[in-house]
């Protein structure tokens, strides 16, 4: 599958998505978060004006793992107009969203139970503040509490290791969406769902779909589909 023409930000960040996959996937079989960014930020971009959409889990990191300085607080990693030492490991989602969203002011709200990850966040995105928000707060809490409705949310909350406590997390989280889908999800919504196939869940004994092996499930019977089942998984909600 190829990108839409119209997605050039997406394009130009193509290269280091893929190389952030190689290191993460299962299976080269499955596709890159290029090719799910791609297909659900084209379809906000066509089908919705000024898209709302919820991140839970945000940016933390202002370089990728291979270099130094990952994961630390010290904002001299974070190089703006070097994209080759940035994080792609994690996607950059919020990051890649606002960039290529930007001409249809979408209004993003990006989650994240640590200040110090917000922290980070902000200056990784500085570029986009006028197009992003920024929160503080624990992700179930959030969405019990969201007051608005979201063309996308973006499940990427709770650590590949050790992984059952973000089984569990993405679960409720997955929970709240269905309880609350008819106050916080517009008509044809979609769900992103990062590091479904993850080699870090094999390799400490949990089934397919990693972080997302009871959050999925729970989404397909309360009538979400699956849109594209690669590294990542996209859904779309089903019924109006």
């Amino acid at each position: 599958m190829e990108t839409s023409p119209h997605l050039k930000a997406l394009s130009q960040y193509r290269k280091f998505l893929e190389r952030g996959h190689l290191d993460a996937c299962i299976s080269d079989q499955y596709l890159s978060r290029y090719h799910t960014f791609s297909l659900a930020l084209n379809f906000l971009k066509v089908f919705k004006s000024r898209p709302t959409i919820i991140e839970l889990g945000t940016s933390r990191s202002f370089v990728d793992g291979m270099y130094p300085g990952c994961n630390e607080s010290d904002s001299q990693w974070w190089e703006p107009e070097n994209p080759e030492k940035w994080d792609w490991g994690a996607g950059l989602f919020s990051h890649v969203a606002a960039a290529e969203l930007e001409d249809r002011l979408p209004i993003i709200h990006t989650v994240d139970i640590s200040e110090e990850h917000i922290r980070r966040s902000k200056i990784i995105n500085e570029r986009w503040k006028h197009l992003i928000n920024f929160h503080v707060s624990d992700s179930v809490q959030f969405l019990k509490t969201f007051e608005g409705k979201a063309d996308l949310i973006y499940l990427d909350t709770g650590d590949m290791t050790p992984i059952g406590e973000a089984c569990e997390l993405q679960l409720a989280e997955a929970q709240i969406v269905v309880a609350r889908a008819d106050a916080i999800l517009k008509p044809c919504s979609l769900i992103l769902i990062d590091d479904v196939r993850n080699k870090a869940a094999p390799a400490q004994g949990y089934p397919p779909l990693g972080k997302s092996c009871w959050a999925i499930p729970h989404l397909l019977e309360a009538g979400f589909r699956i849109v594209m089942d690669e590294y990542q998984t996209l859904l779309m909600r089903s019924h109006w």
